[in-house]
C-alpha cells in the first residue's frame, strides 16, 4: 500500500506516485526509488546504496528507527548528494529524510527531513545577495542567459553552510564574491560553471571560520 510518510515526505514524483513503506531493514541493502525504508542499526552499522541515475524526480525516504550504529547512505554511480558528497549518514534514532533526484545534475536533494532543518534549493538567474538569515541554504545559480554574481554575507556574522551549484547550460560563469575584503579560501572571488566553461568548480560548499570563507 502506498502511503504518505508524516514528516519525511518529499515533493510528489509522477502523478499518482507515493512512497511505499518497506519492512524494517537491519543489514546493508540497495534502496529502490519511491519507497520508504525504516532502518534498525541495533545489530551494527547499516550501509544503504541508492540506485545510479534513476528517473528524474525519483524519491527515496530513509529513517533510523532503532539502534546506535551509524546508517550510511551512498549515492550510486557518479551521483552525489547536494554539496558534492558521495554519501551522507544518520547517527541517531529519529533522523531521516526524503531525497529527490535531479537527473539533469546527477544530484540527490533532501526535500524533507526529520530531526534537522529542511534544505530547499532556490534557483537564481540574476545577480543575487545571500543574507545572514540564509543558514544552511542551497542556491542553484543559472547563468545560461548571462554571467551572474552571487554575493555572500559577512563571514563574521554567519554560522552554518552555503551551497552554490551552477546549473548553467552555457559557458557563462557564476562569480561568488565575499564582502568587506573577506576571502574565499584565500581568494577574492571564486567562479563556478560547467566543465565546458573551464571552471574549476561546478559546486561550492562554503562555511565561515569567523573571519573569512572556507571551502569544504
Amino acid at each position: 500500500m502506498a502511503i504518505s510518510v508524516p514528516g519525511i515526505q518529499g515533493p510528489p514524483g509522477p502523478p499518482g506516485s507515493a512512497l511505499i513503506p518497506q519492512p524494517v531493514q537491519t543489514v546493508n541493502f540497495a534502496a529502490a526509488v519511491n519507497q520508504f525504508f525504516p532502518v534498525d542499526s541495533t545489530g551494527g552499522a547499516v550501509a544503504v546504496t541508492f540506485p545510479a541515475h534513476p528517473p528524474d524526480k525519483s524519491s527515496i525516504a530513509v529513517q533510523m528507527v532503532a539502534g546506535t550504529a551509524t546508517v550510511t547512505i551512498t549515492a550510486g554511480g557518479t551521483d552525489v548528494f547536494v554539496g558534492g558528497a558521495a554519501s551522507t549518514s544518520l547517527t541517531r534514532v529519529g533522523l531521516g529524510a526524503t531525497w529527490t533526484y535531479s537527473a539533469g545534475q546527477g544530484v540527490w536533494y533532501p526535500q524533507s527531513t526529520v530531526g534537522v532543518a529542511p534544505v530547499i534549493p532556490v534557483t537564481k538567474t540574476l545577480n543575487f545577495t545571500i543574507t545572514t538569515a540564509s543558514l544552511n541554504s542551497v542556491w542553484l545559480a543559472d547563468a545560461t542567459s548571462a554571467p551572474i554574481t552571487a554575493t555572500l554575507p559577512s563571514a563574521i556574522e554567519f554560522t552554518g553552510s552555503i551551497v552554490i551549484t551552477a546549473v548553467t547550460t552555457t559557458t557563462n560563469f557564476v562569480t561568488v564574491t565575499p564582502v568587506l575584503s573577506q576571502t574565499i579560501a584565500g581568494l577574492s572571488s571564486v567562479t563556478v560553471g560547467t566543465a565546458a566553461s573551464g571552471a574549476v568548480y561546478s559546486s561550492l560548499t562554503l562555511v565561515s571560520d569567523g573571519t573569512n570563507w572556507q571551502l569544504v
